[in-house]
């Protein structure tokens, strides 16, 4: 009586699916937004000053003078302006980038100017605001399949739906936020 001989393709088929896993899974490693890689923004302030800038006027405001150090084309949107008055911190937008537009796109290394009016009895001030880019090839190939995959509405209770939309996973662009430090509003 001969033994009875096992085939080799299942372990081959096994072997090949466990490779293409790890390759599947490694080409996800490749493709996600480290953050780490992400070249933080350059932003100064400039005296303060008054009369208008585009469509903003103001008897006395300060210019953010916010560059792009990125190695990418960005937009830049939903600016935000915090300030101190008597240990109580107000938010209030400050959307008018350039002072004419809530949303612009600038290249490596262009500068735009966001116009703020900060109360003068206020001793600090911060901004803050979001950006985004474009996604890498790999993402933006995969983002449609993905954004078929989840559901449609995003909330703070979905930690992983939120890093992956901020990754890019569900349209194909990364976002991002500026959160600048206090500044102080004496000149």
């Amino acid at each position: 009586m001969e033994p009875e001989r096992r085939s080799p393709y299942p372990y081959r088929a096994v072997w090949l699916g466990l490779a293409l896993l790890i390759a599947a899974l490694f080409l996800l490693w490749l493709a996600s937004p480290k953050r780490s890689a992400l070249v933080p923004m350059g932003v100064s302030f400039t005296p303060p000053r008054s009369g208008h800038m585009g469509n903003f006027y103001s008897g006395h405001f300060l210019i953010a003078l916010v560059t792009n150090t990125t190695p990418w084309s960005i937009d830049l949107e939903n600016a935000f302006l915090q300030w101190d008055v008597n240990g109580v911190i107000v938010t209030e937008t400050a959307n008018l980038w350039g002072g004419t537009n809530y949303t612009c796109s600038l290249e490596p290394g262009e500068v735009m100017l966001l116009p703020l009016e900060v109360p003068t009895n206020s001793p600090m001030f911060k901004i803050s605001f979001r950006y985004n880019r474009d996604a890498g090839p790999f993402v933006r190939m995969l983002s449609p399949t993905f954004r078929m995959l989840c559901p449609r509405t995003i909330g703070p209770r979905q930690p992983f739906l939120l890093w992956m939309a901020d990754g890019g996973w569900l349209e194909g662009r990364v976002h991002m936020k500026y959160e600048g430090e206090w500044q102080t509003n004496r000149w």
